[in-house]
């Protein structure tokens, strides 16, 4: 009888540590529940991260984008403005001196006329053709300049008497090109070098590049200078000191160096 009251006891005691081990996993079933409930999954929480991570670099990528573009517009604008500052006070310059020419009336500053002296000259030297200080002249029409012996002169875009004819200088400038002119602003209508002589007068006017312009400057400070060591003359527009001051706001001018911005007016001077 011994062995049935031994067995039941650690029977009871099996039965209870396996109930026991039921109700632990109840309970931690239980918290996983709650935990579930109280808690996002953990797939949410990874597309929630994610999701901020993608914005974040969005973000980035359009700050970097930001900071490129400012800071090419620092590197750009001052250039752009010094620019236009050189156009508006070159435009100001040409509206002083030659506010009796339509052409400067244009409302592209950057639209430059190679044409007729400043009536202003009365403190720039006035060019003497020979010794007893007589002023040679090219009359007013192409005929009356060639009976007067004138020759053209590309460099001047001028008729000019023979005492004011720098040769060897105009064939180191016509060497600078080759240079094209044209009828109009929007350089539909080429002209050949030949005829530019002849267009003599109002709505004759004929257009040339950027660098042309500058290439003519540049040369007729020369030429005043060589007549300087020379003794020899220069023609009245080359010794009228505004034309000095616009050949020094051309050289500042930048831009397309093939722009048609050169408006050329073929004169007859005195020298």
């Amino acid at each position: 009888m011994s062995t049935p009251t031994t067995t039941l006891p650690l029977l009871k005691q099996l039965i209870m540590q396996k109930w026991k081990h039921e109700q632990v996993y109840d309970k931690v079933r239980n918290r996983d529940e709650e935990s579930h409930h109280l808690f996002p999954l953990e797939n949410e929480g990874r597309k929630v991260f994610l999701g901020t991570k993608t914005r974040s670099l969005i973000s980035g990528i359009v700050v970097a984008g930001l900071m490129v573009v400012c800071i090419a517009g620092i590197a750009w604008w001052p250039a752009r403005i010094q620019n236009q500052a050189v156009q508006i006070a070159a435009y100001g310059h040409l509206q002083h001196d030659h506010s009796g020419h339509s052409a400067y009336d244009h409302p592209n500053s950057a639209y430059w006329e190679h044409v007729k002296p400043s009536s202003k000259s009365g403190n720039s030297p006035q060019p003497q053709s020979n010794d007893d200080n007589t002023i040679a002249t090219c009359g007013s029409t192409v005929e009356e300049a060639k009976a007067l012996n004138c020759t053209w002169d590309l460099l001047a875009a001028a008729w000019l008497p023979p005492a004011c004819v720098d040769q060897e200088l105009n064939e180191d400038f016509r060497n600078e090109g080759p240079w094209r002119y044209f009828a109009d602003r929007e350089g539909t209508e080429e002209l050949p070098e030949e005829e530019l002589p002849y267009r003599v007068g109002e709505g004759m006017e004929f257009y040339a590049s950027l660098k042309y312009h500058k290439t003519h400057c540049s040369y007729q400070w020369r030429k005043m200078h060589r007549a300087m060591m020379r003794g020899t003359k220069i023609e009245n527009k080359l010794a009228d000191y505004h034309h000095t001051k616009h050949c020094g706001y051309v050289q500042m001018q930048q831009g397309d160096m093939d722009d048609l911005m050169t408006k050329i007016t073929v004169e007859l001077m005195s020298c």
